[in-house]
């Protein structure tokens, strides 16, 4: 019997053992964010060339105004 109670105060003493600073939430959010950016959506063809046809006439100092097409 003294045998067993020694083994759970043990583990209940590992448990204690952890840092104050430990936050386990922490950990799962930094891994749901990773796990998120990895996924995020890619920018479609059209959205880099209307950026990129934006860039090039601001540069020249040409405001455009681009037109939704509904492909």
């Amino acid at each position: 019997m003294l045998g067993m109670a020694t083994k759970k105060d043990a583990a209940s003493a590992d448990d204690d053992a952890k840092p104050i600073s430990y936050r386990p939430s922490a950990d799962v959010g930094a891994a749901m964010r990773k796990y998120r950016d990895q996924f995020k959506a890619k920018p479609t063809k059209t959205a880099v060339i209307e950026r990129a046809l934006r860039e090039f006439f601001r540069a020249e100092g040409i405001e455009i105004e681009l037109e939704q097409s509904d492909d």
